[in-house]
């Protein structure tokens, strides 16, 4: 790990270099990435304006940006509203539910987040958006309820070892005498 940390500024470079010739998503994100994980947030709010100037409009730039300032707390709600743009509009990945519901979940909205994956997971049925109601459910005490979402994960992907250890929580605290 700390050789990987160690060569982070040569790939910083790499990528600011790649960029300094073409346009890429791909190495704008792998440029995010690198800055999210050496915490160079003045960096990455950089990177995320020159993203946004060089290709406004485009979805997978605005997903990247979303991503990126998902990431820092101080930029969440801008993360929110660009990234429930294109999850409404279905341009987005299940990845972007998961940071909105984890945004929420992290601004004392827990039930806000809920609500938005379940309506979410109507249009796009997923075991990772089913399996996080499940997780969201859990930390409310609300079992019977993890225990159905964790279900429908299973449905979903019959080998999500997520859902099944789910229900092994949601079972026990409820043989426990809770709910």
């Amino acid at each position: 790990a700390m050789v990987a940390l160690k060569r982070i500024p040569e790939a910083i470079d790499a990528f600011k270099r790649y960029l300094d010739v073409e346009c890429s998503i791909p190495a704008y994100q792998g440029l995010l990435g690198c800055c999210l994980a050496i915490q160079r947030f003045d960096e990455v709010v950089k990177i995320v304006r020159d993203l946004e100037r060089k290709l406004p409009k485009n979805s997978k730039a605005t997903i990247a940006v979303g991503m990126a300032l998902s990431q820092i707390p101080s930029y969440w709600p801008v993360a929110e509203d660009k990234l429930r743009s294109l999850i409404d509009s279905f341009q987005a990945p299940v990845s972007a539910c998961v940071a909105v519901s984890n945004i929420l979940e992290f601004s004392n909205k827990r039930d806000e987040a809920i609500k938005s994956i379940r309506r979410w997971s109507k249009s796009r049925p997923n075991t990772q958006l089913f399996n996080r109601c499940g997780d969201l459910y859990l930390k409310k005490e609300e079992y019977y309820k993890a225990l159905c979402q964790y279900g429908d994960a299973l449905s979903v992907d019959a080998t999500s070892e997520r859902a099944v250890k789910g229900i092994t929580n949601a079972e026990t605290e409820m043989g426990n005498g809770n709910e």
